[in-house]
């Protein structure tokens, strides 16, 4: 299979943010995704609403950043749902984009690193974060190719605790 772009991560470089929606949401620990994307971007005052960030834009073949229909690069942003909630409390992260796909460029990039070996370091997500979102902040809207994603990583993340597991 050819490929067409690669997703990298991008954070620390400077975007202009105007006209970006909010993609989506990603139930993970802060460890997690130090793990999956490196160190954040850290804001001593909290920017636009968040103190803590990543982004994540995707590229062609020759390397050349890909650019949405407005000619804006393709990137998307992972950072903190609340900045007032101590970092490794958070187990909601938003994602905006300015493309529809933003959630998906997050999952495709999580599921190669996975497929290259790299495994999560946290373990289960409290209870009420992974069954039914008893508290508003916690409620994502998702369409269904975006739960069809989020079931998969799950599966996979049990299943390599489960590999964890039987070697402990």
């Amino acid at each position: 299979m050819k490929v067409v772009s690669e997703i990298k991560v991008v954070t620390g470089k400077s975007y202009n943010r105007d006209d970006i929606k909010h993609a989506s949401a990603l139930k993970f620990t802060y460890d997690d995704l130090v793990h999956f994307f490196g160190q954040p971007v850290l804001y001593d005052n909290p920017v636009i609403g968040r103190s803590v960030e990543w982004a994540l834009a995707e590229f062609d073949n020759k390397g050349n950043p890909k650019l949405d229909s407005n000619g804006n690069p393709i990137v998307c942003f992972i950072y903190d749902s609340d900045s007032s909630i101590a970092y490794d409390m958070n187990f909601v992260w938003y994602i905006d984009a300015w493309v529809n796909r933003g959630f998906e460029i997050v999952a495709e990039y999580i599921q190669n690193q996975r497929d290259s070996g790299k495994q999560f370091v946290s373990k289960e997500l409290p209870e009420d974060i992974k069954k039914h979102d008893k508290d508003k902040i916690y409620k994502v809207n998702l369409t269904g190719d975006q739960k069809k994603i989020m079931e998969q990583l799950k599966k996979m993340n049990d299943e390599a605790k489960s590999k964890d597991d039987k070697k402990d």
